[in-house]
């Protein structure tokens, strides 16, 4: 196979000495019928030939039912790989959820530990608040009774 791209290769610049010609990159298979058959070249090298509407081809001529067989082989991987690495990113996604609820869970437990049965009492009396708003207040401001003092001008 590397032999015959080689003296395809050889040819190509044989021809380029009289004819100009330039080379056309992006392409990946080119089809053809014969009699009713399809046919792919695969690992396509075309050149256009200048002032001309020709094209000459080179590569390795395959039946095109193997090539698109292989090319939707292909396509199919790619897509589980896809979908694998989609499903890996969900699945982080939502362990970072999990972990903030946990942390935001720990936090609200800290606070509710940090709130004492005689700040609540401070609150309640001295603020004039109820049981309810005392509680969310010291919530609010870490369980400091002083700053929610200052904060309702008591």
């Amino acid at each position: 196979m590397n032999k015959i791209l080689k003296k395809g290769n050889k040819l190509v610049e044989t021809i380029q000495k009289t004819v100009p010609m330039e080379k056309l990159v992006g392409l990946q298979d080119f089809y053809l019928m014969k009699q009713r058959t399809q046919f792919a070249i695969r690992d396509v090298q075309a050149y256009h030939i200048k002032n001309t509407n020709m094209v000459f081809v080179l590569g390795s001529l395959d039946l095109a039912e193997r090539t698109a067989k292989q090319a939707a082989e292909k396509r199919k991987a790619r897509l589980q790989a896809q979908q694998i690495q989609e499903e890996a990113q969900v699945s982080e996604e939502e362990e970072n959820v999990e972990e903030q609820e946990e942390e935001k869970a720990e936090e609200e437990k800290d606070m509710a530990e940090n709130i004492t049965e005689e700040d609540i009492k401070v609150v309640m009396e001295q603020g004039g608040v109820s049981r309810e708003e005392s509680i969310r207040l010291l919530k609010e401001n870490g369980g400091d009774p002083l700053s929610i003092l200052m904060s309702l001008g008591k």
